[in-house]
């Protein structure tokens, strides 16, 4: 009989994806390899398409030091759960580990292969407490949310190329997007669950305003120098 330690609940244990801010690229996890991948792209824009499941998005607080770590919001409401007191050290100042964030759930066959050209899980959780990030966020969800297609079906997102900007507070880099078309969720797509969805209730209704507010400690947008951390469309194009 095999030996079981359990599982704390912390971190995913789903692939990932992530955005790096200062070199504007992006990695994935490659289990059967020994380093991340560092994907095509020019300046942070996919070579593919992507499927986003943005009105599935989940707000809450997000640690990365130490472990990632995401608390979510019931209901993705901010004042639902206060942030955790825990502190870490950046750049010799005390700071709050935790920040206001997202993860949200991604498709894609095309854009997720490794080095030697094997397909990688097309299935990732992307979450960021970057504000550049956030920012895209709020402005796909709007989009999204204002098609008839929200809710039922998934779009098909180019993202495009992440652009330096200072015009939200800090400096910080945001991608660009557009939404192609939309279409029925693949079923490891539809039936994903996030790894913490035991943790807390899991939202249902995202809201809007995922940036910080004005009380809120943590910077306005990313120290760019030190990173930061169905329609017509064929699937195959995804």
């Amino acid at each position: 009989m095999a030996i079981d330690f359990g599982n704390d609940g912390g971190g995913s244990s789903l692939p990932w994806v992530r955005h790096m801010i200062e070199e504007n690229v992006w990695i994935v996890n490659d289990p059967e390899g020994l380093d991340d991948v560092r994907l095509k792209s020019d300046a942070g824009e996919l070579t593919n398409p992507i499927l986003i499941d943005i009105a599935k998005i989940q707000l809450g607080w997000l640690k990365i030091a130490g472990g990632r770590d995401f608390i979510p919001w019931p209901g993705n409401d901010p004042k639902a759960i206060s942030r955790p007191t825990e502190m870490q050290m950046s750049f010799g100042e005390e700071k709050p580990a935790y920040g206001r964030a997202f993860q949200v759930m991604v498709y894609s066959e095309k854009n997720f292969v490794s080095d030697d050209g094997r397909q990688l899980a097309p299935l990732r959780i992307w979450s960021s407490m970057s504000a550049g990030h956030k920012i895209f966020m709020e402005k796909l969800y709007a989009a999204a949310e204002a098609s008839p297609n929200f809710g039922s079906k998934v779009p098909v997102v180019s993202v495009k190329k992440a652009v330096f900007t200072k015009e939200y507070g800090g400096p910080t880099k945001v991608h660009d997007f557009e939404i192609l078309d939309w279409m029925e969720a693949p079923d490891s797509l539809a039936q994903a669950e996030f790894p913490n969805a035991g943790n807390a209730a899991s939202a249902t209704q995202p809201v809007t305003q995922a940036q910080p507010q004005a009380n809120d400690p943590s910077p306005a947008a990313d120290n760019v120098a030190s990173g930061d951390f169905s329609g017509g469309m064929s699937s195959q194009v995804i």
